[in-house]
C-alpha cells in the first residue's frame, strides 16, 4: 500500500515538473544563476603553454565579471565610475567568481584562446557597487506579487495561495523569496482573493500572472514552482534535493525581467523536514539572485527614462510652498534624479527622469494635495510641463 502511494506521488510530481518547466521557458544558459560565458586570449611566450593558458583564463574571468557588471548597472554609470569599478571589482575578480570551467581551447601560431563558463555572484557584485559609494539616484522599486507553488516530499499536489485554500503547511519557498525581496528594498504585495474569484491553476501563464498582478495593483509578478525530491540511499539520514524555478514578469507589458533555477541539498531522518529544508535553501539562493536582477532591470529602466522639465510659476513670496512641492515631486513613484535647473524671482525650472511620458507625469502632479497651495497645470508638451503654484 505504502509503495503504491509512493509511486503515485512520484508520478504526479514528475508530471507537474514536466509541465512546469516548459511553461516557464527556462533558457539553457540560466541553469545556474550568474553563469557567464567569455573568451580569454593570450600570447605564448618562450613556448610556455601553461603560463599562456593561465593568462587566458584570467582574461576570460575579468571579461565574465565585466559582462555581469554591465548587466547590473546602466552603461552611463559604468563609464562614469570606471576607475572605481576597475579598482574595487575588476581588479578583485576572484571575490565575485564562485567557480568556473574551461569549455574549449585553441591555439593559432602563438595566440592561445579558450572559452570559460564562470559562475559570477550577482549579489556580491551588487553589494560591492553599493560599498564603492556609486550613487544611481533614487529608484522607486516596484510592488511585487509573489506566486510560487510548492510541493513537498509527501504532497500529492502543489500548495499555493491563489487556490483559495488555507496553506497545508508553512510555505517555505515563497517566504524565503519574499524575505529576499523585502531586504533588497522591494514592496511585497499581500495577496487577497475576493470570494467568488475564479481560481487560476498552479502553473500560471503569462496572461494569468499579469491578471493577478493587475488585480493586486502589483508592478512585477514573481511566478514559479518549488519542489523537493528524496534520494534512495541506505541509512537513517537520507539526502534531499530542493528545486526552485522562478521568473519575474513586468505587469505593464509582460517583459521578462529574470529567469532563474536553483537547487540545494540537505539531510534528515524525516522526509518532510529534509525536503522543506532543501527547498528553503534553494529558495534563499534564488531569492537573492532574483532581487538583484529585478533591481538591475529597474535601474536600467530608470536610467532610460525620459528627461522632463517642469517650469514652475507662482514661487515669489512662497518659497516654502515650492520646497514642499519639490519634496513631494521627488518622492513620487517613477520620478528619479530631480535637479533644480534654474531659479528666478517668481519662477523655477526643475528637471526629472520619469518612467513615462510628460502627460502621465502632469496627471500625477495634478493629484498632489497640499494644505497651503494648489497645483495648476497650464500646459503640457512632449518633454515640458508648465505649472503654477496657487496659494489657498
Amino acid at each position: 500500500m505504502h509503495e503504491a502511494m509512493g509511486l503515485k506521488r512520484w508520478m504526479v510530481r514528475m508530471m507537474l515538473m514536466a509541465i512546469a518547466l516548459p511553461a516557464l521557458a527556462f533558457a539553457q544558459a540560466e541553469a545556474r544563476p550568474g553563469l557567464v560565458h567569455a573568451i580569454g586570449t593570450s600570447q605564448i611566450r618562450g613556448g610556455d603553454m601553461s603560463a599562456a593558458r593561465q593568462e587566458a583564463i584570467e582574461e576570460g574571468l575579468v571579461t565574465a565579471v565585466s559582462r555581469a557588471l554591465i548587466d547590473l548597472l546602466p552603461a552611463e554609470s559604468v563609464a562614469g565610475n570606471f576607475q572605481v569599478l576597475n579598482e574595487s571589482i575588476l581588479n578583485r575578480k576572484d571575490q565575485f567568481v564562485q567557480d568556473y570551467k574551461v569549455l574549449a581551447e585553441s591555439q593559432v601560431d602563438d595566440t592561445y584562446r579558450l572559452i570559460v563558463a564562470a559562475n559570477v555572484s550577482v549579489g556580491r557584485l551588487d553589494a560591492a557597487v553599493k560599498n564603492a559609494g556609486i550613487r544611481l539616484g533614487k529608484v522607486s522599486f516596484p510592488r511585487v506579487l509573489v506566486c510560487i507553488a510548492e510541493q513537498g516530499i509527501e504532497d500529492l499536489s502543489p500548495d499555493y495561495w491563489w487556490s483559495g485554500q488555507p496553506p497545508l503547511t508553512q510555505r517555505v519557498a515563497a517566504g524565503a523569496v519574499t524575505r529576499a525581496l523585502l531586504q533588497a528594498g522591494f514592496k511585497v504585495v499581500q495577496p487577497d482573493l475576493a470570494p467568488g474569484t475564479a481560481m487560476p491553476p498552479a502553473q500560471l501563464s503569462l496572461a494569468q500572472a499579469q491578471a493577478l498582478g493587475q488585480q493586486h495593483d502589483a508592478e512585477v509578478v514573481v511566478v514559479g514552482l518549488a519542489s523537493a525530491e528524496a534520494e534512495t540511499v541506505a541509512g537513517s539520514l537520507r539526502p534531499y534535493t530542493g528545486l526552485v524555478a522562478v521568473r519575474a514578469v513586468r505587469v505593464e507589458d509582460g517583459q521578462l525581467l529574470a529567469d532563474i533555477r536553483e537547487s540545494a541539498r540537505s539531510t534528515a531522518e524525516d522526509p518532510q523536514t529534509g525536503g522543506r529544508e532543501a527547498m528553503r535553501q534553494a529558495a534563499d539562493q534564488a531569492g537573492a539572485v532574483l532581487a538583484a536582477r529585478v533591481a538591475a532591470a529597474w535601474r536600467q529602466k530608470s536610467a532610460a527614462a525620459a528627461a522632463i522639465t517642469l517650469n514652475i510659476d507662482g514661487i515669489g513670496g512662497h518659497i516654502a510652498d515650492f520646497v514642499k512641492f519639490r519634496s513631494a515631486l521627488g518622492n513620487m513613484s517613477g520620478v528619479d534624479n530631480l535637479q533644480v535647473k534654474e531659479m528666478m524671482g517668481n519662477a523655477a525650472a526643475l528637471t526629472v527622469q520619469y518612467q513615462g511620458h510628460a502627460r502621465a507625469l502632469a496627471d500625477a502632479v495634478s493629484k498632489l494635495a497640499f494644505d497651503t497651495f494648489a497645483v495648476e497645470i497650464e500646459a503640457v508638451e512632449v518633454q515640458q510641463i508648465r505649472l503654477r503654484l496657487v496659494p489657498r
